[in-house]
């Protein structure tokens, strides 16, 4: 393998691990996300802007979401992880890094994804999905990053998605199954060459 391919595969495998030990993090501060949100109704889903209060810029947007689902907490969540694991086998450049801490909760994909813009642009989108499953006695919970960052004309831009899932056993008796709640914050990113 030369030299460069090597210290690129090098350089993706620390942003994987740097990612893995963010969702880590993430996981910790789960019950604090869920309980500091307006927690929608069932089957309703809230947006919001969230803006620094250092510059009064966009900190991140989020977006709530709450169900029940008619299944038992395991299926329900082995049910989602399944999906995560097999969403985008089929694009272009597709490659699972099996090379991570605890590959059985740990998802770590690369992809290209290109969109042609009304004006007949077209632009290649480097994504990257990592996803962490912690499993426990009374819930299973997904954390992930989604990075998505444009090439081309658009070469600088990035779009950072962290996301929690959580599934609960309902409480609610006239709907048994299991509760999964889901916050998902978006955080755009622009980075800019010195002198411009």
């Amino acid at each position: 393998m030369p030299a460069k391919k090597r210290r690129v595969k090098a350089l993706e495998a620390s942003m994987i691990d740097a990612y893995i030990q963010d969702l880590d993090c993430n996981y910790l501060k789960t019950d604090d996300v869920f309980r500091t949100t307006e927690p929608p109704e069932i089957g309703d889903t809230v947006h919001s802007v969230q803006m620094r209060e250092s510059d009064g810029e966009v900190a991140f947007f989020q977006q709530l979401t709450k169900s029940i689902q008619p299944f038992s907490l395991r299926e329900t969540g082995n049910s989602v992880w399944a999906l995560g694991e097999k969403q985008w086998v089929n694009k272009q450049d597709y490659v699972r890094n099996h090379d991570v801490k605890d590959p059985g909760n740990t998802i770590a994909v690369t992809f290209v994804e290109t969109k042609v813009l009304t004006a007949g642009i077209t632009v290649p989108l480097l994504q990257r999905f990592i996803a962490r499953r912690f499993d426990g006695e009374n819930s299973i919970v997904h954390t992930w990053k989604f990075i998505t960052e444009a090439k081309g004309v658009f070469d600088g831009m990035q779009m950072d998605e962290t996301g929690w899932c959580r599934f609960l056993p309902s409480l609610d008796d006239s709907q048994p199954g299991t509760t999964v709640e889901m916050c998902i914050r978006r955080v755009p990113v622009y980075f800019r060459a010195c002198g411009t």
